[in-house]
């Protein structure tokens, strides 16, 4: 049997990042949770934890805004690249020391957002405002998306100070934190020997069996902050979990989302010419009001209410509110359980 050795740092590192991930996308967090209470639960924790680490200052959003696949540029260019050192000492002096040079900063935002150019147009994007700020003016972000963009490329150097600082501030937080919290994490470090990850991770579609008889231990690092966490990979011959310390209620929300699909009532919903428009429209933007669809697509108040009704009924579209606006975005989690649904049909069945 595999034996499970813990390491620290790099969910310590994944908690510091969680800070500012959440501070500014907490509505696409919380729709990765069920609506109900649990969403209800979520959000009173999200709020509690913003009141813990303090403010974050606006000039940081280019750093941790998720773009519309859900990537956001510091996790995707410094912790996720990291990721065969997950098991043999990344930790915050790592990131620290890489956030040093400004000029690797500058060009990997270039290929973060401006994903589309070639490393030939990254280099006159380099050498040119002009040019950087043409490709910009170019691009598919919206409006407030390009001005943070705009304002980064003037005067990053500001932006890349106020990061180091703010970083360097909240690591002095969470490391109280994890002082104060020391119990969970080595609850958790105990409770999860290599049968009982077995047990619960294969919830999440995550087979360790074929490690069995082998020699390279399962390496464990957990999250305090972003308690559902829920990340595998094989870093070598070695297989690397990094998990929340409420990881299994992670997976009850994606078995519980599993059974939510409706393949019918999610082809119905979309079916129609008019809600697909609506659909492909939210790959455009974050969020619509009903009033959108009224003034982009000439749809009357009663239409454009009955379109944006049936596709939240389907679970197609989440809501929240910003006063008395009521805002539509997306569902993206259910919509990679129906994507996980209709694989299924992917494979042809044995015939033998």
């Amino acid at each position: 049997m595999p034996s499970v050795q813990y390491i620290k740092e790099p969910g310590y590192v994944f908690d510091l990042m969680f800070i500012f991930c959440m501070h500014f996308n907490t509505q696409s967090f919380l729709g990765e949770v069920l609506e109900g209470k649990e969403r209800e639960e979520e959000a009173a924790y999200y709020e509690k934890l913003k009141e813990h680490f303090g403010p974050i200052p606006e000039e940081l959003r280019i750093f941790f805004h998720r773009r519309d696949d859900g990537y956001c540029f510091l996790t995707t260019q410094y912790i996720h690249s990291h990721r065969n050192q997950y098991i043999s000492g990344f930790n915050t002096k790592v990131l620290m020391e890489e956030l040093r040079d400004h000029g690797q900063i500058v060009r990997r935002m270039i290929r973060f957002y401006l994903y589309t150019l070639s490393e030939e147009e990254i280099e006159e994007c380099m050498q040119s405002k002009a040019k950087l700020f043409s490709c910009i003016k170019a691009s598919r972000y919206k409006g407030e998306e390009k001005n943070l963009l705009y304002e980064f490329f003037i005067d990053h150097t500001s932006y890349i100070q106020i990061l180091q600082y703010e970083l360097i501030e909240k690591e002095l937080l969470l490391r109280k934190y994890y002082q104060e919290n020391y119990e969970r994490l080595m609850k958790a470090t105990a409770e999860n020997d290599y049968p009982t990850l077995c047990q619960y991770l294969s919830g999440a579609d995550i087979d360790l069996r074929f490690l069995e008889g082998t020699e390279p231990p399962v390496y464990t690092s957990y999250c305090l902050l972003n308690r559902r966490h829920i990340f595998y990979a094989t870093i070598g011959e070695s297989v690397y979990l990094q998990l929340g310390v409420d990881y299994r209620r992670g997976i009850d929300t994606l078995s519980q989302k599993d059974k939510l699909v409706d393949l019918r009532e999610f082809g119905n919903a979309i079916g129609d010419v008019n809600r697909m428009q609506i659909v492909e429209l939210l790959l455009q933007r974050d969020t619509i009001v009903c009033k959108d669809l009224e003034r982009l697509f000439d749809f009357s108040g009663s239409t454009a209410y009955h379109h944006i009704t049936v596709l939240y009924k389907a679970k197609v579209l989440t809501t929240h509110n910003e006063g008395k606006t009521v805002l539509y975005s997306l569902n993206r989690p259910y919509i990679d359980g129906v994507i996980k649904a209709l694989g299924k049909f992917s494979t042809k069945p044995n015939l033998l």
